[in-house]
């Protein structure tokens, strides 16, 4: 059946009205004495003589001022009570005409949101092949379906295939040059960490290039370095100090450079290096000594001492290293309580 609407030619609708026209002949003359009154106080003071006669001018002052205002309200609104009566009409009749209009909105919505999602599983389907030529995942697009994506105007039904492909393209292209580039930037990384493999690893610094750019990594990286460096270095002076300084006192061993009563140590692992005379005399010395060892290598000999309750043998040892001046570097050291 056809739903024959209600139609207007230019919006002429069947309704008339006549401008409100209010007449106040004698204003001009009211204005006048009003002036002149306000002008007879104007500079006026009042005293402790005049207060009480005041306050009855006052009152005077206020009721003209009422009767003006009640006036004034009356008449303005016995002229708009009409147009409020009018706008009243008029609302409900638009009331009425939304309420059929925000139905058919519904259904047209269902519609367009199934050819909306038509369009999105196509851009999928036709943007996927695109994607995979710039080595890239359509995933980095979102979901285009969220108003808020940058591309959810690709599924309005005006948007041409042609716009949808070419901003596609610049899309792609531009995240194929940010993954080539972050690739670049983890390849340095782990290049640069490789240089110092004996201190740096290259994990914790790829993970930094998610939220710092490469130049501050590969600082950050030489920093570590030199702080890891100067640690271990201060590490074995001070071990090597520690071996250096122990001597001897009775059933006692203690620190010559401090006084401090030193714990036993139980075990020492020491690296040699230098002349292979100097080594094998060091070899002869431990034979001699019975200290339980075992020598790795040939050129770079690393010797394992390994004692319970045996300083006396590692000061011993100490005291043979100085005077032979053999160089050597402290791997690990285990102690016993004071």
């Amino acid at each position: 059946m056809t739903k024959e609407l209600i139609k207007f030619e230019d919006d002429d609708l069947p309704i008339s009205y006549q401008r409100a026209e209010i007449n106040f002949p004698g204003y001009d003359e009211l204005e006048d004495r009003v002036t002149k009154l306000i002008n007879t106080y104007k500079d006026y003071v009042v005293t402790e003589d005049s207060y009480k006669k005041d306050r009855e001018t006052r009152t005077q002052l206020n009721n003209l001022r009422k009767s003006l205002s009640k006036k004034r309200i009356s008449i303005f609104n016995d002229i708009t009570q009409p147009a409020s009566d009018f706008r009243k009409k008029v609302s409900i009749l638009e009331k009425k005409i939304d309420s059929v209009s925000s139905d058919i909105s519904e259904g047209i919505k269902h519609f367009e949101n199934k050819e909306k999602e038509a369009k999105f599983q196509e851009i999928k389907l036709r943007l996927g092949d695109t994607a995979l030529k710039y080595g890239v995942s359509i995933q980095l697009l979102g979901d285009l379906r969220d108003k808020d994506n940058k591309y959810h105007h690709w599924l309005n039904k005006g948007c041409s295939w042609k716009k949808i492909i070419a901003e596609a393209n610049e899309f792609f292209n531009l995240e194929a040059e940010k993954a080539k580039a972050k690739e670049e930037a983890r390849q340095v990384v782990i290049n640069k960490t490789n240089e110092y493999k004996t201190t740096i690893a290259s994990s914790p610094y790829l993970e930094m290039l998610e939220y710092k750019s490469l130049p501050e990594v590969l600082n950050q990286i030489d920093n570590d370095h030199k702080h890891l460096v100067e640690q271990t270095k201060q590490q074995e002076e001070n071990r090597k100090k520690a071996i250096q300084n122990l001597e001897q006192h009775g059933d006692k061993y203690i620190n010559a450079e401090t006084g401090e009563v030193v714990s036993n140590l139980t075990s020492v692992g020491l690296k040699f290096t230098g002349k292979s005379q100097k080594i094998t005399e060091l070899l002869r010395y431990i034979e001699a000594k019975h200290v339980n060892c075992e020598a790795l290598g040939n050129e770079l000999i690393s010797v394992e001492f390994k004692f319970i309750d045996n300083t006396r043998k590692i000061a011993g040892l100490s005291e043979y290293i100085k005077q032979k001046q053999i160089n050597y570097e402290v791997i690990e050291e285990e102690r016993t309580s004071k």
